[in-house]
């Protein structure tokens, strides 16, 4: 690849030569689509290590958290601060700025520069499009409709069809056990978190936050095996490559952050060196502590108890298929949990802001909808007294939420519009922006919904009072 311009210095040409290596090198992929679909099995046999499979699950983990911390974030400021509307009213100069801003810490991170070649769906020039509405599009895209260990894929059939992957892409926590499934699910997964922290540091950039994700160490040695080179050789590396390979993997450890088997923090968070376990460091397998204490709960009271999986790394690498980290993350937090409401209607994507509307009421249950607020005001929860009222909004909400019927939507702004006119900060009219930020759809432009009214059944009421 072709020495390319600073980014502090030439954002312009930066971004420039890197649309001038998409054009290059997407082409010369295409033509060689079949030889590197059949060279990918080998590669994926030496990945499937036990290193690498506890490799690859951290990773996918790492991808579940980044979007729902993505889907928290974006939600709540689409929801209270209506984001979309700020990001499309600044200037392109500054959407430039904010994306030059995330570009260059996510580039800092190992291994994430070179991703950028298979991601043409993050360029400058397209999320500039439709005045910022091509960020937008993607954001929504990457954001989780339910949480669980399953990510968001962002399809592209070029993408795709070089790898030779099978839709649909199993976006769990099961690892494959085809060599080449195995390779292809990584190459995605790795793909998928650029694509997730370029979208997730515009955001934070947006708001003045300085934070992004931070690379894991994963492998104790940087060094190929005589069954790694053979294997990269046939995919076609030279030897000067893997020796270059062998240099940048010794580099990046330097600036890696080692993750405690126990509580899951950080080195760059406690500012301590971590200690590695012995038995398990020679039998070649990583295992971190940031402590005595934390190495002794992980022994007794892990999962499974490190005592039981200590120096085996087949045993270590299951254990990290079956529970990939010991913190909860936000996606951990919610699986398993059924939600207060169903999901959405095949093809019907809900916006942030009804995400955060349906995070909200999920906490706050005796709530019937959350009329959110301006600062210093606290949003106001509504809940109706009268048990027939409650039941036909219920019914209408659930229609609205299922797939943005704008009838339900204006019925749902009747039933609330006295309260929204009664309380301080809301009125009519953030009423109707609150529903069209969150459906789309502007109320007052919906004709009568006496129709919508008329289709609920006797049958459907029932149904709503017994489940109440």
């Amino acid at each position: 690849m072709a020495q390319r311009p600073s980014l502090a210095s030439q954002p312009d040409a930066w971004e420039r030569a890197w649309q001038a290596d998409l054009d290059r090198k997407f082409p010369s992929y295409r033509k060689r689509m079949p030889s590197i679909v059949s060279d990918m099995r080998p590669l994926g046999q030496m990945m499937m290590s036990p290193s690498g499979v506890v490799s690859a699950t951290e990773r996918h983990n790492e991808l579940c958290t980044l979007q729902a911390d993505l889907t928290k974030m974006a939600s709540d400021k689409c929801a209270t601060e209506d984001f979309e509307g700020a990001w499309k009213r600044c200037s392109a100069v500054d959407r430039q700025h904010h994306y030059m801003v995330a570009m260059a810490k996510v580039c800092e991170i190992p291994d994430m520069e070179d991703q950028r070649t298979y991601a043409p769906e993050v360029t400058l020039k397209g999320f500039q499009a439709g005045g910022g509405q091509g960020y937008l599009d993607l954001l929504r895209k990457l954001m989780l409709q339910k949480f669980g260990r399953h990510f968001v894929h962002v399809e592209n059939p070029l993408i795709e069809s070089m790898l030779g992957v099978s839709m649909p892409l199993d976006t769990s926590a099961e690892l494959p056990t085809d060599p080449l499934v195995f390779v292809q699910k990584g190459f995605i997964t790795n793909r998928t978190i650029f694509i997730t922290l370029v979208v997730w540091n515009i955001l934070l950039s947006f708001y003045d936050r300085n934070e992004t994700l931070v690379s894991i160490k994963n492998t104790r040695n940087a060094k190929l095996t005589h069954d790694q080179k053979t294997a990269l050789k046939g995919f076609g590396m030279s030897s000067e490559t893997m020796r270059s390979l062998e240099r940048e993997s010794k580099e990046e450890r330097k600036h890696a952050q080692s993750q405690c088997k126990y509580c899951g923090k950080l080195e760059v968070e406690l500012n301590v060196q971590f200690k590695s376990c012995a038995r398990c460091s020679a039998a070649r397998v990583y295992t971190k502590y940031c402590s005595r204490d934390c190495q002794v709960a992980d022994w007794k009271r892990g999962t499974p108890p490190h005592k039981t999986i200590c120096g085996q790394p087949a045993a270590v690498a299951a254990a990290a298929v079956a529970n990939t980290t010991g913190r909860a993350t936000p996606a951990m937090l919610t699986e398993g949990k059924e939600s207060m409401f169903d999901p959405p209607a095949p093809g019907y994507l809900r916006s942030p802001a009804l995400l955060h509307q349906i995070s909200m009421l999920e906490q706050n249950a005796a709530s019937d909808y959350v009329l959110m607020r301006p600062h210093p005001h606290p949003d106001y929860g509504v809940t109706f007294s009268d048990a027939m009222g409650r039941i036909m909004f219920h019914l209408s909400r659930a229609r609205a939420m299922s797939n943005g019927d704008p009838q339900a939507v204006r019925l749902m702004y009747n039933q609330l519009s006295d309260r929204a006119e009664a309380l301080e900060g809301v009125g009519l009219d953030r009423l109707r922006k609150q529903l069209q930020s969150e459906y789309g759809i502007d109320p007052a432009e919906v004709g009568d919904a006496q129709g919508l009214e008329n289709s609920i059944t006797a049958d459907e009421v029932k149904a709503k009072i017994f489940a109440s």
